[in-house]
């Protein structure tokens, strides 16, 4: 018997914009990867961490000073960014060595653009672990990464204040830079800390005019690269998130940015090629692919699920002590297994791709599995899915979210897997964005075409589902 469909017309924060699928690649690798092969690299990696820590919490830093090449000598950005990996993997803020690091990177400072970024973001998860008992760091850093970006809103190895005490610094942006640079802002914001609006602004108008006409980024200037190209979708999702706010809440925006819809675009085309780059630093580029995941809840380029190609990668890069090394082993071992412990977090909700304006409010899920994650202590994620997938990949997520402002567009096969995935125990949660009635009328001739043995039926007032969590709810929306 099939479950219970639930209809709502609901409206829930959004935070980032929408892009159009992309043309899929056929042929992709499938070769299995076990989930106990995975644990046990991260296992391995997270030995391999613990390894390098020394007798003061810290970690070696990276590069050797010198005047004229001090830009490249990192005193305390791969302690940070293991700090950071170590936390994700499930390490305890108060665990006697995690204890110890974390005095350690307090106890030190930077003016390193990678070394703050990567600063902010151990600073955040420890601060979020442990309900804010690292607020100032997170605030000083996060602020201290805003003020020192440059006036073209880009970033170079140094944060901009400290350029004249730093002459060896390059004084020009580059885009390796500038992702890490938003990224710690990124999560100093996360963390509460006020970003303002000129920021965002500026961060925008950097990446969109350094775009290449392929739709791809660079490092500086040149053909387009991979890594750089997941920074720019990573970092145009993030300036959505905090410019357009608003006019997504009130449905005046549903458009995407060009610039991120050509970015996806490239993506879709070469995420395999990119793969298969042997000169590619695939531990730095797969941490800027699931940065994409992260900030815009893509599960797929084309039909390419890039997580499960992803790791297949990694753990055959993945050396016998279990570092991983294109550069710096103690960061690049980081990015894997910032990468690799994304498929170990729940996945609460998947969000329908279909024809039609699916995606008005983009970043609706991302916040609200953050409020759930913090209610619950307990992370839960959100991702989006199309029906060009088997059916069984739906179950990922027990929710399949459908939402717009229009009669969604859905052929007979997709049916079939939408009917499928509720017979087999998945529940489908609409949502009518802005109470349009396009979508209202057109939702429940969904449900009827899916169902006609059944009839949509409005929940008592009185009903469980809303006192299950809140014991009074204002004004709470029909069911």
């Amino acid at each position: 018997m099939p479950r219970a469909v639930l209809f709502c017309c609901v409206v829930i924060p959004a935070l980032a914009t929408t892009v159009s699928a992309g043309r899929g690649v056929k042929n992709v690798p499938s070769e299995p990867v076990s989930e106990e092969a995975v644990e046990k690299a991260i296992q391995r990696g997270v030995e391999y961490l613990w390894s390098q820590q020394r007798a003061d919490g810290s970690w070696p830093s990276y590069g050797e000073w010198s005047q004229d090449k001090n830009h490249n000598y990192h005193v305390t950005g791969p302690g940070a960014m293991a700090i950071y990996a170590l936390l994700e993997t499930g390490e305890p803020p108060q665990s006697e060595r995690m204890s110890k690091a974390l005095a350690w990177l307090e106890r030190t400072h930077a003016v390193r653009t990678y070394s703050v970024a990567a600063r902010c973001c151990a600073w955040y998860l420890a601060n979020r672990k442990t309900r804010e008992k690292y607020e100032k760091q997170l605030l000083r850093e996060g602020r201290f990464l805003v003020v020192g970006s440059r006036p073209d809103g880009g970033y170079n190895y140094f944060v901009r204040r400290s350029h004249a005490g730093n002459p060896g610094g390059n004084v020009r942006t580059d885009n390796s830079c500038s992702q890490f640079g938003v990224l710690g802002v990124w999560s100093a914001q996360l963390g509460e800390v006020t970003v303002p609006k000129d920021y965002w602004t500026r961060v925008l108008k950097h990446w969109v005019d350094a775009q290449g006409k392929d739709g791809g980024w660079a490092y500086q200037s040149g053909a387009s690269t991979p890594a750089m190209t997941a920074a720019g979708v990573a970092t145009l999702f993030i300036c959505s998130d905090k410019l357009f706010l608003q006019e997504y809440l009130d449905c005046r925006r549903s458009d995407p940015l060009p610039a991120l819809a050509k970015g996806i675009e490239w993506l879709d085309r070469n995420f395999l090629r990119s793969l298969q780059n042997s000169g590619e630093r695939q531990e730095y580029f797969l941490y800027a692919v699931e940065r994409v995941g992260l900030a815009g809840g893509y599960k797929y380029f084309g039909q390419v699920d890039w997580y499960r190609v992803g790791r297949r990668l990694l753990l055959d890069l993945q050396k016998e002590d279990g570092r991983w090394e294109r550069d710096c082993a103690v960061a690049d071992t980081a990015f894997a297994l910032l990468f690799l412990v994304r498929g170990r977090q729940p996945v609460l909700f998947n969000r329908l791709q279909y024809a039609g304006d699916w995606n008005n409010r983009p970043r609706a899920l991302a916040a609200l599995t953050r409020r759930l994650s913090y209610l619950f202590e307990h992370e839960v994620y959100w991702q989006i899915v199309n029906l060009r997938i088997p059916a069984a990949e739906l179950h990922e997520a027990p929710f399949l979210v459908i939402s717009g402002t229009r009669r969604p567009g859905l052929s007979g096969e997709e049916m079939t897997k939408l009917r499928r995935y509720v017979q087999e125990g998945g529940c489908l949660l609409s949502l009518t964005e802005c109470n349009w009635p396009g979508f209202q009328k057109g939702i429940r001739e969904v449900y009827a075409n899916l169902f006609p043995e059944s009839e949509l039926q409005l929940l008592p007032r009185d009903h469980p589902v809303y006192t299950c969590m809140y014991r009074k709810i204002n004004n709470p929306p029909k069911l």
